[in-house]
């Protein structure tokens, strides 16, 4: 069925400007009450609103303000608003730019692809961009005044079977850089983390969640080969701890045990299985 998104607003009421600023590194690091510019609200993803307006005295008096149908398939977006400007990422890879006080929609993007889309927690926002993680593992960097491609960036894997990784926490922006974790379920080689340039989209660098032989951690794999350890999804956003330079991530765990149970008797090596189920 249709996934409908309703927006509840007190009765108050509230006015918005449609003309957006631009997204700087300062409104992320300290966002505008009145904006939610990521999908916890802020770096350290607390998840917190001090806004007032609604209160234990008049929740009670909702209503609902508008709604919207989604396009079919699995939608599980969190709203990204700024300057009265909604964006919402749904089924289809389709993003819709609204005005978050009626609902009409300002403008839509499509990403067209062969495969079928998956859910997404959500999309980032920086300087006039709007960056889409996409099923078919692009990050793409829209216009947000009009839905336009500035860029478009295609993540490579080495598995060649690419559905089976997939892009499911929204990006996160921090010094110049999109930082986007990716799924692998039960793919060799497991998931990882990307740095790409927000300027060009090109990647700077990647680090493998799972541990590669002769790489840091390598030896913490029982020996098995790469193509038997698997795991290390990256299935939520970074959180961000702009005066240590820092992000932090959650890693899935390893998703075959077997061969980690028992540690095998070769010096230097154990089974800890770096770097899945982990905080990173």
């Amino acid at each position: 069925m249709l996934y409908r998104m309703f927006l509840l607003l007190s009765l108050m009421g509230c006015n918005v400007s449609l003309a957006q600023n631009p997204v700087s590194d300062q409104s992320l690091l300290n966002p505008p009450e009145s904006d939610w510019l990521m999908w916890r609200g802020d770096y350290a993803n607390s998840g917190f609103s001090a806004l007032q307006q609604i209160t234990s005295a008049n929740v009670a008096e909702l209503t609902e303000a508008w709604s919207v149908d989604l396009e079919f398939g699995p939608n599980n977006p969190a709203p990204i608003v700024r300057d009265g400007v909604l964006y919402l990422l749904g089924a289809g890879d389709t993003l819709i730019a609204m005005d978050a006080t009626t609902g009409a929609e300002l403008w839509r993007y499509k990403h067209e692809m062969e495969v079928t889309s998956t859910s997404k927690v959500s999309v980032a926002l920086h300087g006039n961009k709007v960056l889409v993680p996409t099923t078919d593992l692009h990050m793409v960097a829209l216009d947000n005044k009009s839905g336009e491609v500035i860029w478009d960036s295609e993540i490579a894997v080495v598995f060649a079977e690419r559905e089976r990784y997939q892009l499911r926490g929204s990006p996160v922006i921090a010094e110049g850089m999109v930082l986007q974790g990716v799924t692998a379920t039960m793919v060799p080689g497991g998931g990882f983390i990307v740095g790409l340039d927000l300027e060009t989209g090109e990647e700077r660098w990647r680090f493998q969640t799972v541990a590669h032989p002769g790489e840091s951690g390598g030896h913490t794999w029982n020996d098995i080969p790469w193509e038997q350890r698997s795991g290390g999804s990256v299935w939520m956003p970074a959180s961000y701890d702009a005066e240590l330079g820092l992000v932090y991530y959650g890693t899935a765990p390893t998703y075959n045990t077997a061969p980690l149970l028992h540690e095998v008797d070769i010096p230097s090596v154990n089974n800890d299985a770096l770097f899945t189920n982990a905080t990173l």
